[in-house]
């Protein structure tokens, strides 16, 4: 071929189909897949991303439910048999799930029933008292006339020092503020008690061999005899008898059907009958505020000589 001179492939070219095609294919294989490949590597970092957005979204979205108190309120639970069956709503499967419990630990939660709009609701438009019982102590919250919700619920905080803490919670509906008070320490000895508290002198250790203990409350009165009714012997702490009269006031309860009131209140919650603090004395509560008063008369004990 002469310089100067352009040579052209066409139907009289020694060249082949297989020859053009195979040249066709290197060319596509040399330009053309590697932009594909990047298109496609961009097209799945997008579609990750894209995955990654949502479940953070996502994400998001639950932080936001688990923060609003109403959301826990929505769900329910029950307790059966020796395990724990939980239901909770909609959208989530029901599972058995057997757990060995030896003793379940919390926090006690009282709920104030007024509900407000916001944290800066006025608690009470007149001077008020607050009340409550908690382990060994009563405390009394002065309420000024105008404080807010907020305020009161740090009232509450400070006069404990954080032992009770008063906590504004958000629970829903129109009015979704509401005050809970709770105990910093879990355990049943840091339980709160509203209403009227009566806590006993702690018992003599020993065997209770005479006397009688008379306690009125929920509008009845018990009586129980410290020698036949209270099971105790020579050795016996002041814990062990508590715990023995405490068994003795619950099965007379149970038995005695001129105390079938006392009986429903224990149930409702109303009134509450259990040890004390320490162990070595008994505790009465009216959550209503009735009275209560407590009597031993002629109490005797047998000790180790």
């Amino acid at each position: 071929m002469a310089v100067g001179q352009m040579g052209v492939l066409g139907i009289a070219s020694n060249l082949s189909w297989d020859t053009l095609n195979q040249l066709k294919d290197n060319e596509i294989k040399n330009q053309v897949n590697p932009i594909t490949k990047k298109i496609e590597a961009n097209m799945e970092k997008q579609t990750e991303l894209t995955s990654l957005l949502t479940m953070m979204t996502s994400l998001n979205t639950n932080f936001k439910n688990l923060s609003d108190f109403s959301t826990y309120l929505k769900r329910s639970a029950s307790v059966e048999g020796n395990g724990v069956k939980a239901t909770a709503g909609e959208g989530l499967a029901i599972q058995d799930i057997k757990i060995n419990v030896k003793q379940l630990a919390q926090n006690d939660v009282n709920q104030v029933g007024l509900k407000f709009a916001s944290r800066d609701s006025v608690f009470s438009s007149e001077n008020t008292t607050l009340s409550f019982y908690h382990n060994g102590t009563n405390y009394d919250i002065e309420i000024k006339a105008g404080m807010s919700v907020s305020e009161v619920g740090q009232a509450i905080t400070d006069k404990t020092n954080g032992a009770v803490m008063g906590i504004i919670m958000k629970t829903g509906g129109d009015e979704p503020y509401q005050l809970m008070i709770q105990g910093k320490d879990s355990g049943a000895q840091n339980k709160i008690y509203f209403g009227s508290t009566l806590e006993s002198a702690a018992m003599p250790g020993g065997q209770l061999t005479g006397g009688t203990f008379e306690i009125e409350i929920g509008g009845q009165t018990i009586n129980i005899d410290l020698a036949n009714d209270v099971e105790t012997k020579i050795g016996n702490t002041a814990e062990n008898n508590a715990k023995a009269l405490l068994k003795a006031i619950n099965e007379k309860i149970e038995n005695d059907p001129s105390l079938t009131d006392i009986k429903d209140k224990l149930k409702s919650g109303e009134i509450t009958i259990g040890l004390n603090s320490t162990g070595k004395g008994l505790l009465f509560n009216d959550s209503k505020g009735g009275e209560i008063n407590v009597n031993i008369t002629d109490a005797k004990v047998k000790v180790i000589e």
